[in-house]
């Protein structure tokens, strides 16, 4: 799969826990070309030379003033042959990236530590964290008094008010004053 942690989710959802022996494509990749993108359709482009069937085209509108369609009001064929090609692109993938994750010597990352951490990740994600609202609202406070106090002694370095959020004027302030 490109995605087995929201696999994880999608099983969890209808109370079924996840098993299986996995590979995720988009882990070893990343492992393999981090500063790239992960999903399927753009390793089968890249590493394949081949264009799939991208899932915006399956919830295109409809026709009936909905932006987006439904999955269930997607034809069972078309969702049959794009769950297919994932399938068989993953396959395929799984092999080219299995290689080179052997040439770098990254076998047990992947195999020992980020694949086993998918599922730690996906439990974290159901179970979610508790939080102490109250002092997340003080805390807020404090940073937005600490950001002004940055704010100000920024303008009196500068000798100027500006966006500090504006890049084209920190570069005026930093390179032309």
């Amino acid at each position: 799969s490109a995605d087995i942690k929201n696999d994880i989710h999608a099983l969890a959802n209808d109370g079924i826990e996840f098993r299986a022996k996995y590979y995720d494509i988009s882990v070893a990749h990343y492992l393999i070309q981090p500063e790239q993108g992960h999903d399927i359709g753009r390793l089968s482009a890249a590493m394949l030379d081949y264009d799939v069937i991208s899932w915006d085209s399956l919830i295109q509108p409809d026709g009936k003033g909905h932006s987006k369609r439904d999955i269930t009001s997607v034809p069972v064929e078309l969702l049959k042959d794009y769950a297919c090609e994932q399938a068989d692109m993953a396959l395929r993938l799984k092999s080219m990236l299995d290689a080179k994750i052997k040439e770098f010597g990254m076998d047990s990352l992947l195999h020992d530590v980020e694949f086993p951490l998918i599922e730690v990740l996906a439990d974290m994600e159901r179970t979610g964290v508790r939080l102490n609202e109250s002092v997340l609202v003080e805390y807020k406070s404090v940073l937005e008094e600490r950001v002004q106090n940055l704010e100000k002694e920024i303008y009196e370095i500068a000798g100027t008010e500006f966006n500090i959020s504006s890049p084209a004027q920190v570069g005026e302030i930093l390179f032309e004053k």
